[in-house]
């Protein structure tokens, strides 16, 4: 497991440098990373990176409720 960490934490310093820190590809990464603390029964961290991927997958959905608003005034146009 704690190699497993290891390539996480390398996976995130990568997402961190290319990608947008609201990206669901983080939400994911946080989730997987979550799972993995699980198992090694460190609950706080768990948490925390859960709570990390909610906080994105809250913004998504905020832009996914927007988006057949967004199509109807692309077919608009």
């Amino acid at each position: 497991l704690a190699e497993s960490l290891e390539v996480y934490k390398e996976v995130f310093s990568i997402y961190n440098e290319n990608i947008p820190s609201d990206d669901y590809r983080m939400a994911s990464l946080n989730n997987n990373i979550a799972l993995l603390y699980q198992e090694m029964n460190d609950f706080p961290m768990a948490v925390q990176h859960l709570k990390k991927a909610l906080s994105i997958i809250e913004k998504m959905k905020e832009w996914i409720l927007k988006l057949p608003q967004l199509i109807q005034i692309w077919q608009r146009h």
